[in-house]
């Protein structure tokens, strides 16, 4: 009784592992041929200066990639063209300590916060950000 019902039973796991693999391969070509497509619309936009396409576009990317350096940046980007300076902020103080876009990203969220923010105690914050992930960097201090 047992092997009536075992080859059935391994074939149908054979076909379910073979589907899921298939599947799993099939997303992730399409997700990095759509991040690229993205990244590249972001980067048309940007020389054309269309900031309303640059925004949905770094928005897009964020929906499949949410630690997307570039997409934070492009957003940011966007935001800061369209004079929403609270939107800036928030996108350049989104990316990962160890982008390597990090530092200057906060250089500038720095900038944004002393100047059009007038935000000083967030300015602290930023430099002590900036100090723990490069403790040479002199503006900070």
């Amino acid at each position: 009784m047992l092997r009536k019902w075992l080859c059935p039973a391994l074939a149908a796991v054979f076909v379910i592992v073979a589907v899921t693999a298939i599947s799993r391969n099939t997303y992730t070509s399409w997700r990095s041929s759509q991040l690229s497509q993205l990244h590249a619309t972001c980067k048309i936009a940007l020389k054309s200066e269309d900031w309303t396409i640059l925004e949905q576009s770094a928005r897009e990317w964020l929906e499949l990639d949410s630690h997307s350096g570039f997409a934070w940046i492009y957003l940011g980007e966007a935001a800061q063209r369209r004079g929403d300076f609270d939107l800036t902020a928030s996108c350049l103080a989104k990316l990962d300590d160890d982008d390597p876009k990090c530092v200057p990203a906060l250089l500038e969220l720095l900038n944004l916060q002393l100047a059009k923010l007038n935000q000083p105690l967030a300015a602290m914050e930023t430099c002590r950000r900036i100090l723990r992930i490069q403790p040479g960097e002199c503006t900070a201090h």
